[in-house]
């Protein structure tokens, strides 16, 4: 993917001559177009322009002092004074610009030597140096390449030992405050996770993701261990710097915080309702694991392969298109108003498919629930269809369900608006029973 400033950006690129502008051979403005070229930034056009001018202009002209106006002109495209909203928008695109760089350089960029950063209080980015950690691995080092530092180690890690931690402390008071009545959410948790079965979280594994991104491939279930993953690597890649890159991601273990977050709300749940509950990473479970007690898999196709085993039996089936970076859900049987196709407009509408299906080996093994959004945002918006008590009545209402019925089995696809990086309430595009 090539990053271009659209039209409205008034700072040009540097020529193509290096020698009518030395800025093309400058070793900061290459970590900026790696940065730009990034996986991290491919989903969000705005997000790109917003770097590329601040940090263009910046290179440029060291004394230059970037204002929110300038920056609305010429990003944003925003004429005239500058209003509130518009002032608030350019301070809420830096914000998700510092996000995303902190996102490359702990994974994409784990190995650069010198980090870009956009400073708090101005829009200037700043460059400096990695210190270097050791890093011991039996993967080939590659030349010139720092190892990654010791804030490295996955941050979702310490989220979930402090959700944890809380979650022990609510369980306990859920023990001893009084029964409250039964809820919807009550009703269909405990049809879908009791019978006194242990429930398997497996969480999606974001390294996965940007491993597929970098050999250009979409793996099956069949190829996601380890070694399976080197060969693959050995295979695919020749540069050495990148292939140093791609042995960073069959080792790290991280997750997204929309995973974080149906955590939190699924042991909540199992505790009030004493469901024995485990979680783990995909990579850390095989075939062996998916067919006994409850089963939850979270994350899109691309992040948790193991969602694939069931695709085959739901009518809205996931979809990536490498070469496009385009995400959709294919509609198998459309039904009057329904498209063919549901397509990812990245930062403005995602998609999440929420499923309740009986587990591979059938109903008297388990149960299984997919919550596979496109993206964070339409993730969280899943997550709260499926654990808020106004969308699971409306649900239930939807399956025509009395207060004593049983729940069918079911497939329901949302629609998420996205404002600002986060997800609007949870729109029902789409339901079927199985």
């Amino acid at each position: 993917m090539s990053c271009t400033l659209s039209t409205s950006v008034s700072e040009a690129p540097p020529p193509a001559d290096p020698a009518a502008d030395p800025l093309r051979s400058d070793a900061r403005w290459q970590l900026v177009q790696r940065v730009l070229d990034s996986a991290t930034f491919e989903r969000s056009k705005r997000l790109r322009d917003f770097l590329a001018y601040t940090a263009l202009r910046s290179l440029r002209n060291p004394a230059a002092v970037l204002y929110e106006d300038e920056i609305a002109g010429a990003v944003f495209e925003h004429q005239g004074a500058l209003d509130a909203s518009t002032s608030s928008l350019v301070r809420v695109q830096a914000s998700q610009v510092r996000k995303k760089l902190h996102q490359y350089f702990a994974a994409e960029g784990a190995q650069e030597p010198v980090v870009l950063e956009l400073a708090m209080g101005t829009y200037a980015p700043v460059f400096r140096e990695r210190n270097a950690v050791t890093d011991a691995t039996d993967a080939p080092a590659a030349p010139r390449r720092l190892a990654p530092p010791r804030w490295l180690w996955p941050t979702t890690s310490a989220v979930l030992l402090v959700a944890c931690a809380g979650l022990w402390v609510q369980n306990r008071s859920l023990r001893a405050a009084p029964e409250a009545p039964r809820s919807a959410v009550d009703r269909l948790w405990t049809q879908m996770f009791g019978g006194g079965k242990r429930t398997l979280v497996v969480l999606a594994d974001s390294s996965f993701t940007m491993l597929q991104n970098l050999i250009r491939l979409q793996l099956p279930p069949g190829r996601y261990g380890q070694e399976q993953l080197r060969e693959l690597v050995d295979e695919r890649i020749a540069d050495p710097a990148l292939r140093q890159q791609a042995f960073v991601y069959t080792r790290q273990r991280y997750t997204s915080m929309a995973d974080v977050a149906l955590t939190r709300r699924v042991l909540l749940l199992n505790a009030r309702h004493a469901i024995t509950t485990d979680v783990v990473l995909a990579r850390d479970i095989g075939p062996q694991d998916l067919g006994a007690g409850h089963l939850i898999l979270s994350g899109p196709r691309r992040g948790n392969p193991w969602i694939e085993l069931f695709e085959e039996r739901l009518n809205f089936r996931s979809h990536y298109d490498l070469d496009k970076g385009q995400s959709r859900f294919e509609n198998h049987a459309p039904q009057p108003g329904e498209r063919p196709t549901y397509d990812v407009l990245w930062d403005r509408v995602g998609y999440c498919r929420v499923a309740y299906l009986p587990s591979l080996s059938g109903g008297s093994g388990g149960n299984v629930l997919l919550v596979s959004g496109t993206d964070m945002s339409s993730g969280e918006a899943g997550i709260e269809f499926i654990t808020a008590e106004g969308h699971v009545a409306d649900l239930l209402q939807r399956l025509h369900i009395t207060s004593d019925g049983p729940i069918p089995y079911f497939e329901v696809l949302l629609r998420a608006r996205v404002v600002a990086a986060a997800a609007s309430s949870p729109e029902l595009v789409a339901l079927r029973t199985k």
